[in-house]
């Protein structure tokens, strides 16, 4: 028991430590960290074709640029003449509703009751 033992209890530690790694490289590439903007490079929007390709409209300075983004690389598709105007961009944040706030309590004095 004591060579056996130790070999798998080896051998349990290493594939949970390989397992732990793998892990924490798929839990990397699925999680998307807050993209960092300057004042003259910015994403405005995104859409998604498939799993892999996506269509980018940017910000670039004055200019708005539509790249296309796939696994082959990012390709330049158009310059905007005309800018496409973001209606949120303007916009003060408002403060969240007290929606929520009211559905709980009002839970509350029925389950009270």
């Amino acid at each position: 028991m004591d060579i056996a033992g130790a070999t798998f209890d080896t051998m349990g530690a290493l594939l949970g430590i390989l397992l732990l790694i793998f892990a924490a490289g798929w839990l990397l590439k699925k999680v998307r960290f807050p993209q960092a903007h300057t004042q003259h490079l910015r994403v405005i929007s995104v859409l998604p074709l498939s799993n892999r390709e996506r269509v980018i409209l940017m910000q670039a300075g004055e200019d708005q640029v539509l790249m296309g983004v796939s696994t082959a690389g990012i390709q330049h598709l158009h310059t905007l003449g005309n800018p496409v105007e973001n209606p949120l961009a303007d916009q003060p944040a408002e403060a969240p509703s007290s929606a929520f706030r009211d559905l709980v309590e009002t839970f509350r004095s029925r389950t009270s009751s």
